[in-house]
């Protein structure tokens, strides 16, 4: 089990200096690594370093590299950056969330859940919920599933 301290944002953005991606392929490309879509979103959700959902600590926080969680060193609880948020619950891998939300964010035309099915790889059940989440966040302007 490989175990990481992070202390800053850098430390958790992707560390191939990829910008976002353009075209759906490399949005494909890009978030199939779940290390580099959990680090990505990580350093997208805690643009000021690390913190944990529980007790709010911003000290060093260690990653667990096969599991994509975190550990707090303050309270010793692991969370994942999809906890809070409109991913929360669900088995479906950032990977995949995020090529959905840039599918949904960045095409002229209505992403159906069949469209989504066939390019993200779920099923259809799976992708309708999957749209839902994301247009009533977008639709709301909300990222929490608190707020939904």
């Amino acid at each position: 089990m490989e175990i990481a301290l992070v202390d800053t944002p850098a430390q958790a953005s992707p560390p191939d200096g990829i910008g976002i991606p353009q075209s759906l392929s490399e949005a494909l490309r890009y978030y199939a690594n779940p290390d580099r879509a959990t680090r990505a979103f990580s350093a997208i959700r805690w643009p000021n370093g690390i913190e944990c959902p529980r007790c709010h600590s911003r000290e060093k926080h260690s990653y667990v590299s096969t599991r994509h969680i975190w550990k707090c060193k303050s309270c010793r609880k692991q969370f994942s950056p999809k906890a809070g948020t409109i991913f929360e619950d669900s088995p479906i891998g950032l990977g995949k969330w995020f090529t959905a939300v840039w599918m949904v964010a960045n095409d002229q035309k209505r992403v159906t859940s069949y469209r989504l099915h066939q390019t993200v790889g779920v099923t259809q059940t799976t992708a309708q919920f999957m749209l839902r989440r994301i247009r009533l966040a977008m639709q709301a302007g909300h990222s929490r599933v608190s707020d939904l």
